[in-house]
């Protein structure tokens, strides 16, 4: 089970990533 709790953690993280990158990019390809 430790293998998938980590699995899921990683995947937040990259999730949380990926909107703060996406965000910045809307915010740049606006200006």
């Amino acid at each position: 089970m430790t293998g998938v709790i980590a699995g899921l953690v990683v995947c937040a993280f990259v999730f949380v990533i990926r909107e703060t990158l996406m965000g910045s990019a809307e915010e740049e390809w606006e200006n």
